[in-house]
């Protein structure tokens, strides 16, 4: 018998055996990592992994918006307008106290040298 390689140009066939066990060991570990994937999946988790189930799912629970924004908007601003307008201890102990804005601006003014608004300046002459 002559040797097939002696004409100097390579053999076009390909062994179809070993193709079929090659792509059937690369489908085996595909399936295996597949496996081993849901399996710690499942570990991690605590319980089963459910697969695509084909149930719809329920829709997330909506956002809670305002109902009446302008209404809201205008009781913040009345309870900021509150703590601008009133005394109130901040720290008994300390001697903290809260007091009026507008006082508040007469006591700067006042220490200043300035005359308060609406009052006469004493520095004037």
């Amino acid at each position: 018998m002559a040797d097939p390689h002696a004409s100097g140009h390579e053999d076009a066939g390909v062994d179809a055996r070993a193709m079929s066990g090659l792509a059937l060991a690369v489908w085996a570990l595909i399936g295996a990592s597949l496996l081993a994937v849901l399996a710690l999946i499942a570990f991690l988790s605590g319980g089963p992994v459910a697969v695509a189930s084909k149930a719809p799912r329920a829709a997330p629970n909506a956002p809670i918006l305002q109902s009446t924004p302008a209404n809201d908007l205008a009781a913040l601003r009345a309870q900021k307008r509150t703590l601008l307008d009133r005394y109130a201890w901040i720290d008994r102990d300390r001697g903290l106290v809260r007091i009026p804005i507008e006082r508040a601006i007469d006591l700067i003014v006042s220490s200043r040298g300035a005359a308060a608004p609406g009052q006469p300046d004493r520095n004037a002459r």
